[in-house]
Parts: C-alpha cells; sequence; structure tokens
C-alpha cells in the first residue's frame, strides 16, 4: 500500500521541473512562494492526507500534477559479481591503451594521464579510477564494479546508448563528470549504488537515473545531477538535481525533451549541444517553449541563439530583458539536435523543453467562469486577486492543463475545480482581464471581464504644530510638530514648512522643513508660528504660540556720596537701586555693610536704600551697598 508522507520544498533547493504528486493531495504556499500552477492528471486517488509545502520565497517554475499514477520503483541490481579478471592496469599515456590486451582478464583499471581516452566494454570488474582530464567511454550494455570507480582531476565517463552501471560498495565523485553521448538521453542511463553513500562534490556532473535504494545521496558545491535521484535520503548541499527524464506523457502532452536549464557563465558566450530521439506515437504540432530567467523577472537573457536541427529558432534580436517567455512552433526529425548560445549577463539563463502530442479523442473546449471580481467593476486598489471555476467535464476530456489570467498562470485546484491568482495589478482606468483555460487536449475557453480602476480621493494631511510655550532668551524653542497623510496623489510625497507668522523680531529655524526642529529669536515678545503640511495637490496648517521673555540684568546700584562728619554725629546713607523686575515672582533684597575703617559700623536697618550709620571712633570709613534680584548682584 501506498502512503503519502508530507515534505517540504525549501527556498534553496532549486527545482525547475514539473513536481508529481500521487493521489489526493494539498499544497501549502508560504510567504512569497510561487509556482507554475496545479495540473490535474485523472490518476490515482490514493495516497491522501499529505501536504507539499513551498517554504519562504521557494520557486517551483513547473507545475503541480495531482492524482498522478505513482511511479513503480524500478527494479535494479541488488548484488554485483565479482570481477572477471584478474589483472591490475595502470594507463598513463595513449600509447598505451593499445597494449591493454584481453579485457575479460582486467580487474582493476587505472587511468592516470592528461587526455587519455579508453574505450571500456561491457563487463564485470572491480574498481576503475579515471585521473587528469582522461576520459573512459561506456558502450551499450551493463558494468558491474565489485568495488566502486573513482572520478577526479575532472576526469569523465561518457556513456553512449542503453548503459546500466551497477557499484558495489559507496561512490564518491570529487571532481568530475559522467556525461552522455550523442543522441543518448539520461533516460538511457542508469547509476545503481548499493553501497550505504553517494557522494558528488564541487562541480561535478552525472547525467542520468540515479538509485541508492539503501543509502544517502549527497550533493554539494555546485554539483548539478541531471536526470532523476531515488535514494533512502537525499540532501542538497548547494548541489541540485535538474529533472531530465524524457519523454514524459500528461494528459496528451508529451515532453519530449527538457525541461533543462541553460545558464551563462562568466566565460565566452556558452555553447550547449543537445541531442533526442523523437518517441514513438508522437505527432505534430511540436513546440519548443523558453522561459526566460526567473518568474519574477529577474536573471533574464538578453541575447540568444537557438537551433533545432540546424534552424535557427531565436535570433539575437528575439529576446530581451522585458521578454518572460516565448513559444515557437519547430519541426522534429526522428534523430534531434538542440544548440544554445548564450550571450548576456553572468547568472542569466533559459529554462527550454519540447513538446508533441498524442492523439487523442477530446476536442470539446472546457468550461471557464470568473467569479471574482464581478465584470464592470470599479476599484480604488493597484491590484485585485481573480479567481473562478474552471471543468472538463465533457466525454473524453482530458483534463484541465491550466487556467491562467492575463496570460500568468492561476493557482487551479482539481479537487474543487476553482482557481485562484493574487496581485493582478490594474492600470488607472479601464482594465481587460482575459481569463483563459486549457485542457490536456489543447482545447482553451477564454472569458473577458472590465475593471476600472479609479483614483482614491485625496484628502488633506493633518498637521499639529504642538503646545504653547514660554521661554527666557536666550534660550530656544523645541518644536514638536506632528504631520500625517492619506498617501493619495498616487506617487506624492508629504512636504513640511515651519513659519513665521507674527512677532516682534526674527526667527530662525534649524530645519524650516523637520516637524520636530528648534527655533531661535532675536528678541523677547510673542511669537505666532506656522507649521504647512503639503502633498502637492492639498495643503493644511497649525499654529502654536510661543511666548519670550527677556534676559534677565543685574540691578543698578549707587550707594550716594562721599561725607564727612564729626563725632558723635551720624551718617545719613542715601543709596539708590533700580531693577528690570525679572526674575519674574523675584524679590529685590539690598544690604548694607562695612569694607573698612578704624572701628565699629552700626546700621540703623542694614536692608534699607535709605537709612543710619553710627561709628564706634573717628577715621575713614568705606561703606558698601549690595543689591541682588535672586539671580544676579551688583553692589
Amino acid at each position: 500500500m501506498l502512503l503519502g508522507e508530507s515534505f517540504t520544498i525549501p527556498n534553496a533547493i532549486a527545482i525547475i521541473s514539473d513536481v508529481y504528486l500521487p493521489g489526493a493531495r494539498s499544497v501549502q504556499l508560504n510567504s512569497g512562494a510561487q509556482h507554475g500552477g496545479i495540473v490535474e492528471d485523472g490518476g490515482a486517488s490514493t495516497p491522501t492526507n499529505y501536504t507539499l509545502t513551498l517554504a519562504n520565497n521557494a520557486t517551483l517554475p513547473g507545475r503541480i500534477h495531482t492524482h498522478a499514477d505513482p511511479i513503480a520503483l524500478p527494479t535494479v541490481a541488488t548484488s554485483v559479481p565479482p570481477a572477471a579478471g584478474t589483472r591490475t592496469v595502470s594507463v598513463t599515456s595513449q600509447a598505451q591503451v593499445a597494449s591493454i590486451g584481453n579485457w575479460q582478464t582486467v580487474r582493476d583499471l587505472n587511468v592516470n594521464g592528461s587526455r587519455i581516452i579508453v574505450d571500456l566494454p561491457p563487463g564485470n570488474y572491480g574498481t576503475l579510477t579515471v585521473n587528469g582530464n582522461s576520459q573512459v567511454n561506456l558502450s551499450p550494455g551493463t558494468y558491474n564494479f565489485a568495488n566502486t570507480f573513482n572520478l577526479d582531476g575532472s576526469a569523465r565517463l561518457q556513456a553512449t546508448g542503453a548503459v546500466v552501471v551497477n557499484v558495489a560498495r559507496d561512490l564518491k565523485i570529487n571532481s568530475g563528470a559522467l556525461t552522455l553521448g550523442s543522441y543518448t538521453a539520461p533516460a538511457d542511463v542508469h547509476l545503481n549504488v548499493l553501497g550505504s553513500q553517494l557522494i558528488v562534490n564541487g562541480s561535478s556532473q552525472v547525467s542520468g537515473l540515479i538509485s541508492v535504494y539503501n543509502g544517502h545521496a549527497k550533493l554539494s558545491g555546485h554539483s548539478q545531477v541531471r536526470g532523476r535521484v531515488i535514494a533512502d535520503t537525499v540532501t542538497l548541499n548547494g548541489g541540485k538535481v535538474t529533472a531530465a527524464v524524457w519523454p514524459v506523457l500528461s494528459g496528451t502532452a508529451m515532453t519530449l525533451f527538457g525541461p533543462r536549464r541553460f545558464d551563462r557563465t562568466t566565460t565566452q558566450p556558452n555553447q550547449y549541444v543537445e541531442q533526442f530521439s523523437l518517441p514513438e506515437g508522437t505527432t505534430a504540432p511540436f513546440t519548443l517553449h523558453i522561459q526566460n530567467g526567473s518568474l519574477e523577472g529577474t536573471n533574464r537573457v538578453s541575447s540568444a541563439v537557438v537551433k533545432v536541427n540546424g534552424v535557427s529558432i531565436l535570433t539575437t534580436s528575439d529576446l530581451n530583458e522585458i521578454v518572460a517567455s516565448l513559444d515557437r512552433t519547430i519541426t522534429l526529425n526522428a534523430q534531434n539536435q538542440l544548440d544554445v548560445s548564450l550571450e548576456s549577463d553572468p547568472g542569466s539563463y533559459l529554462i527550454i523543453y519540447i513538446t508533441g502530442t498524442i492523439p487523442g479523442t477530446d476536442t470539446t473546449a472546457p468550461l471557464l467562469e470568473v467569479t471574482s471580481p464581478a465584470n464592470n467593476s470599479t476599484t480604488t486598489e493597484n491590484q485585485i486577486t481573480v479567481s473562478g471555476n474552471a471543468s472538463d467535464p465533457n466525454q473524453g476530456a482530458s483534463g484541465i492543463a491550466n487556467v491562467s489570467v492575463t496570460d500568468v498562470e492561476a493557482a487551479y485546484s482539481s479537487s474543487t475545480n476553482t482557481w485562484t491568482r493574487a496581485n493582478v495589478p490594474l492600470a488607472l482606468g479601464a482594465n481587460q482581464l482575459v481569463g483563459r483555460a486549457l485542457d490536456n487536449a489543447g482545447n482553451q475557453t477564454t472569458v473577458t471581464i472590465t475593471v476600472t480602476r479609479e483614483a482614491p480621493e485625496n484628502h488633506a494631511p493633518a498637521v499639529d504644530a504642538g503646545g504653547e510655550q514660554t521661554i527666557t532668551l536666550p534660550n530656544t524653542a523645541a518644536l514638536a510638530g506632528n504631520a500625517t497623510d492619506d498617501g493619495n496623489p498616487e506617487g506624492s510625497s508629504l512636504t513640511t514648512t515651519w513659519s513665521e507668522v507674527s512677532g516682534p523680531g526674527t526667527v530662525t529655524f534649524a530645519d524650516e522643513h523637520a516637524v520636530s526642529t528648534t527655533a531661535s529669536f532675536s528678541t523677547h515678545g510673542t511669537y505666532i508660528l506656522r507649521l504647512t503640511a503639503s502633498d502637492g495637490e492639498l495643503s493644511a496648517t497649525d499654529e502654536v504660540t510661543i511666548t519670550v521673555e527677556p534676559q534677565n540684568q543685574p540691578p543698578t546700584v549707587s550707594a550716594g556720596a562721599d561725607q564727612t562728619i564729626a563725632l558723635p554725629a551720624t551718617a545719613t546713607l542715601n543709596g539708590v537701586v533700580t531693577d528690570d523686575g525679572l526674575p519674574a515672582g523675584g524679590a529685590m533684597v539690598t544690604t548694607w555693610s562695612s569694607v573698612s575703617g578704624p572701628g565699629a559700623v552700626t546700621f540703623e536697618d542694614p536692608s534699607l536704600c535709605e537709612t543710619v550709620a553710627t561709628f564706634s571712633e573717628s577715621g575713614t570709613y568705606v561703606l558698601r551697598l549690595t543689591a541682588t534680584d535672586g539671580e544676579l548682584t551688583s553692589q
């Protein structure tokens, strides 16, 4: 019995092909996650109750197929026979290849040298080691390695035709590749590891169908598998699996090649050559589909040349950064070659796949309905969600392949026959939104609705100049204004300005355009300041009163004229004190004191400016009158 197990696709994993889910499932999209749509394959209804989760910002450019028939695990070897031979052969030059002798007597082969090419026939071996940029060619048949094979120093195994490689123990590829020969697809090459682990490191590449039923497959660095990996556990530590197992049938549509990603690097214009066969029973029309860069519009190729069987399908002027995708009808032969040349910024890429058809009986267009928003509706939003129903209920129906709105695929649920596309952009004015439902036989239905976007009503900004203040010179006033706006008109920005409305002097603002700033004043008095806010169309103001008190001055003191008296007479003191009355609420205090003299001085009332002084003996005396206003003192 097949059991469903929930799993998550994180944003660090690159999966550019379609994903096939047996039975009934749920798909959960976390924040920012995207996929290329959901397709109902009409297959198995079990297992159920499991979830595919796309993690935050994960991107799955391919489609998700539900109710797909489960793929039976391929039957692979459960054991590897011992090596047929007993000899260990080492090759260090191309000239030594011819003297290897009878291959049936070879157990271990070591190729250590530069650019040596060896044609290895199928058979039972022990260990194969290839180093130094050399290549070992594998021809149709089965290769059994009772130990393992080792690739290092950019060494390669090149498999041509139907090749099966069985490895009895662990396999580790540090710096090498298992590549494909002419007219060989990844599905033609089977690599079966019977040990506990397969490790692919560095920039190594493996093309083929990999099975590690009893162990762990780990892809690290910039390694890549073009094909398929089936293992007990799989870890992608920087490496990636580019699904390239074609042909694949979905409904009556047959994927003949790809999806295959073609990357632009920092070297000379990248040249790629791919060869593939036309599966029996596949008929025209044949379509070459090109996705330019990511679904978000980044990493797009600005110039590329694509040829099929020598015929130019795409020229250097067909692509640029604003072209998201292209479809081209092409002609195919029994054996075909795809040439791709990229000239663009490093990091840009194309995803290419080629489809044909399998003759079917579905000739009726699917049903399509837009349930929200209503036709001829209005809104002030700059983007909306469009949703509806789509089904293919006719006799011989092939099922819904995808639903799109304005040529962008919507999320389709085959279990409820509903679809949704969020964040559909709207321009000001009338917008024609075209919904399209396509079934797997190529039949389509379109529905057009009109949604008018109106400009929202603009309201004046809200302004608050803050509370009234009283300060004393030379202090400054700390202004704490506030201004808010509704964001209209679209694209506008809010500006604020402080200004003086009235006052006895001039006002200087530290930053007249900042709502929180300081103001300094040239003289004391009452000032009214205004804060103005404008959104470019409407403006509003608010005013605040600032009372500025003058700066406190010290009292003015006069002790009176010098006097000469004869004892026992007294001296009448006529001091004079004046003040500016500041600080507010302060009291003037005066005091007479003796500074110098031969005897004692007695003041009738030392706190009065006008008082009488008595002296104990004759001589010259200096008397002082002191006045203070609580802050400043004079004498």
